[in-house]
């Protein structure tokens, strides 16, 4: 690997999880931990600028699930399954076309 490149770690006892039971949403998991920032970055939002921590991405939730292949509720529904079982943590900016 360059050294530039960012790695990721999965948790020991992620056979133990039930993502592990449903490859699609597995891959849906590894997506997202994929499309986090990996250094800070800032990104702009319409007038205003926005810093990113690592593990962190912004999107919108239409965008989210055009490149995850999957319906929107079906995202809001895997996402909300994500958030309750402490594996992401979802906030909103409050943009009612997101």
């Amino acid at each position: 690997m360059g050294k530039h490149s960012a790695q990721i770690a999965l948790p020991r006892n992620i056979c133990t999880l039930w993502i592990w039971r449903d490859a699609r949403k597995l891959q849906m998991w590894i997506a997202l931990v994929m499309m986090a920032n990996s250094e800070w970055q800032t990104v702009r939002c319409g007038v205003s600028q926005i810093a990113l921590a690592p593990g962190q991405f912004m999107t919108s939730t239409r965008t989210l699930a055009i490149q995850l292949g999957c319906a929107r509720q079906t995202l809001l529904t895997f996402l909300s399954d994500l958030e309750s079982e402490g594996m992401i943590r979802k906030e909103s900016s409050g943009n009612s076309h997101t």
